[in-house]
């Protein structure tokens, strides 16, 4: 079963394929000849070179062109980045140069090209965030010392940061999504705010350069967003996953992104273990939380959640059919914001791509059900509901009912295996108030965990 939507035919008479090019090396096996057509200025930019690949890995719809696998004549690889991106049969040449130095890309002439303004003065000072919880640095920028050109830089490196530790990410993942030339290519409802990032010595680490959009992100609190907010963020998320429907590739764990495995294992007491002895309050949390496991579910739910926590394989497994699409993997209310535009669609701001993966829709559903319940203004039902309504919208095609719910109840089993912890903290709580709302938080996502493994 490849997706709840019928499978897009290729689209055959959008292309021209002309005969081989002579060459001393043959591009790889099960790759197409090498096919040409011009290129708009922004292909080439998110291209900057040539990339092989195999029509599976990027089907398009009929009706519109493919706007990534885009093929030159160009043999040689770009010595413009750290790496290459390979998977097996295929090479994906990047889309960016990351920056040799964060000094270097904090210089006024790289800004002014980036910025496409003049800058003649650079104030660079360190901050904090509110919402930032897994030690990354952040950085205003001032550009002449004008706010309204305000921009953040967020300093990420393996040993710094428990949750890169947690997932395996030495290479700076949310860097790679704009090398990559996955930012590019999001749908106009989302705007990831990334500008550009570079190599940062501090730690082996990367930067990122980002606008600053403070004033739009979701104020912290314990406030329920409004209902229209809610349907907004919803839009936008199956607006991402209907974008890059059939083309999970594009986050391929061959090309550096975070494996499934890493996505279910990251919240597990092994990474509160690992932390144990660290400054970051969120690992000791994680332990806590799973400590209270057994005292506070049923022998049948202990059962399968603690296997799984020790090793998600079984799931991903189950998981694999459903892994359409590119999902981003942390739609916390701290990482959204609305851009509202005068006689246009507002835009959703979403940060920290550093998980983002190939998927299913249910997935970031999952999570934004889990990471964001105390603040939903509708149940998660009604979530659920709105959110699969949005997503056949933008599909333009119902999806079958069956693959609809087999990865519903896998997705939310996997949901419990990664915010499960403070559910359990919830229900312990001192209050009683508290506790008897936490326990039917607890109870509900228990349910689901049931209906999950029913399907392992």
């Amino acid at each position: 079963m490849q997706s709840g939507i019928s499978t897009w035919r290729l689209p055959t008479k959008l292309w021209r394929v002309p005969p081989p090019l002579p060459a001393t090396t043959p591009p790889p096996p099960g790759t197409l000849p090498w096919a040409s057509r011009p290129l708009l200025g922004s292909q080439r930019r998110r291209t900057a070179g040539t990339f092989w690949t195999t029509w599976r890995a990027f089907p398009a719809p009929a009706n519109r062109p493919q706007r990534r696998a885009v093929y030159t004549r160009a043999r040689t690889p770009l010595a413009n980045s750290r790496t290459q991106c390979v998977i097996p049969g295929r090479r994906v040449m990047p889309s960016h140069t990351l920056y040799p130095s964060l000094e270097a890309l904090l210089q006024p002439a790289t800004l002014a090209a980036l910025t496409g303004s003049p800058v003649e003065a650079v104030t660079v000072e360190p901050f904090k965030t509110i919402d930032s919880l897994s030690g990354s640095r952040f950085l205003r920028v001032l550009l002449d010392g004008d706010p309204a050109r305000a921009h953040v830089v967020k300093r990420i490196a393996h040993d710094r940061d428990w949750l890169m530790r947690a997932t395996g990410d030495r290479i700076g993942r949310s860097a790679l999504a704009w090398e990559t030339g996955l930012y590019d290519d999001t749908p106009p409802e989302i705007d990831a705010v990334v500008v550009a990032c570079s190599n940062d010595d501090a730690g082996g680490g990367r930067a990122l350069l980002m606008r600053d959009i403070a004033p739009h992100l979701v104020p912290a609190g314990d406030a329920p967003i409004s209902v229209a907010e809610n349907d907004i963020f919803l839009g936008a998320m199956a607006a991402l996953h209907a974008t890059f429907w059939n083309q999970s590739a594009r986050a391929a764990a061959e090309l550096g992104f975070i494996t499934p495995e890493q996505v279910y294992h990251a919240f597990s007491p092994e990474t509160g273990r690992r932390e144990a002895e660290g400054e970051d309050a969120i690992p000791k949390a994680i332990a806590a939380g799973w400590e209270l496991l057994p005292e506070l579910v049923g022998a049948d739910v202990r059962s399968i959640v603690e296997p799984l926590l020790e090793d998600p394989r079984p799931l991903t497994t189950a998981l694999a059919p459903y892994r359409v699409t590119v999902v981003h993997s942390d739609w916390k209310l701290g990482n959204l914001g609305i851009i509202r535009h005068t006689g246009a669609p507002p835009q959703v701001v979403l940060l920290d791509w550093d998980r983002v993966c190939a998927g299913q829709p249910g997935l970031d559903l999952g999570w934004y059900l889990a990471v964001n319940s105390a603040r939903l203004p509708v149940s998660k039902e009604a979530v659920i509901t709105g959110y699969r309504a949005h997503l056949e919208a933008r599909l333009a095609q119902p999806l079958d009912d069956a693959w609809w719910q087999a990865q519903l109840e896998l997705s939310l089993l996997g949901a419990f295996l990664q915010l499960g912890w403070p559910k359990l903290l919830g229900a312990a709580s001192p209050d009683p108030s508290t506790a008897a709302r936490e326990r039917a938080e607890l109870d509900w996502w228990t349910s689901w965990v049931l209906a999950g493994a029913a399907r392992l």
